[in-house]
Parts: structure tokens; sequence; C-alpha cells
């Protein structure tokens, strides 16, 4: 687990100092070869912006995996990648995601009632 968390968080690194957002991290987005190679993929939610720090507001990503910032498309960073693979860690560690939901609304709720929230 700990190598997997460390290739993800290098490549991670790697698109930030680039100055993208993958702002759709989760466990189907990680890919591990046989001879464990880890690389991240799909794209499709990812964004360029012109500063690594600067608000952005939108949402878009899994909800399960996303920050608050994101479910209710509030200013956010680059930090709401690192929230994602804290998720992913959970999910490797307890076999299941942190937060159970049927609807987006009571995952919003359920993270609000525990105050979880990045700045």
């Amino acid at each position: 687990m700990a190598y997997l968390i460390h290739e993800i968080l290098l490549g991670l690194y790697s698109l930030h100092e680039k100055r993208q957002l993958h702002r759709d991290l989760k466990s189907d987005n990680i890919l591990l070869s046989l001879n464990g190679v880890v690389k991240i993929a799909d794209f499709g939610f990812a964004k360029k912006v012109n500063n690594k720090y600067s608000p952005n507001i939108s949402c878009v990503g899994t909800p399960l995996y996303s920050s608050l910032q994101l479910l209710l498309a509030e200013s956010y960073s680059s930090k709401v990648d690192i929230w994602a693979i804290g998720f992913i860690f959970y999910e490797l560690l307890h076999g299941k995601t942190p937060y159970k939901a049927e609807t987006q609304f009571q995952l919003v709720q359920n993270i609000k009632t525990q105050k979880i929230e990045i700045s």
C-alpha cells in the first residue's frame, strides 16, 4: 500500500508541477501493471490552471471521492486531488470507501455533518 500511495503521489506531484488538477482521482483511475508500474489514468476532468493555488469553481468528478469544495462548486485548489488520495488510501485499508450515500445530496450532508473540509 505504501508503495502504491508513494507512486500515486509522485504522479500527482508531476501533474501539479505542470499546473494541472486531475479532479477525478479514484481507485478506478489508478492502473497497476504486472511489474509494479503505477499510472494515473482518465484525464477527462483534468484542468490546467494559471496558478497552482488559484481559485477554481466547478462541480466535476466522482462525488464519492470529491472534496466538499468540489461537491458544492466552491473555490478549490490542488488540494482536492490530495483529498481524493486520502479516500483511495482509506479504500485500500478497509476495502470500502469512507462514506456511503444513496444520493449526492446525502453524500454532501454526510461530509458536512462531520465538518470535513480542506482549505
